[in-house]
């Protein structure tokens, strides 16, 4: 959030509770490409995303594209292991 680095989930936690606390808030992604590693156990996403808040009455977007890294769990699960997104120039 706000081009800075967060690491480890208290970090993350702490930039992004103010933002889901917005009920106005919406996050759409669709990925375009993945690809899993041969081993099975590490994967990773692109694609494009878009966010919605109000914002004195408007609409505010912001939108674009994204890179997640996801690592098989023991159980068969995929976790998060690192997501990484570069907004498109705002107008």
């Amino acid at each position: 959030a706000g081009g800075q680095s967060h690491i480890g989930l208290e970090g993350v936690r702490r930039a992004l509770l103010p933002i889901y606390a917005d009920t106005t808030y919406s996050l759409t992604w669709d990925p375009n490409y993945a690809e899993v590693a041969a081993s099975g156990d590490l994967g990773y996403t692109v694609g494009r995303y878009e966010s919605r808040r109000e914002e004195d009455g408007e609409t505010v977007v912001d939108s674009g594209t994204y890179l997640t890294v996801w690592a098989r769990q023991p159980d068969g699960t995929w976790k998060v292991k690192a997501d990484i997104g570069n907004p498109d120039p705002r107008e």
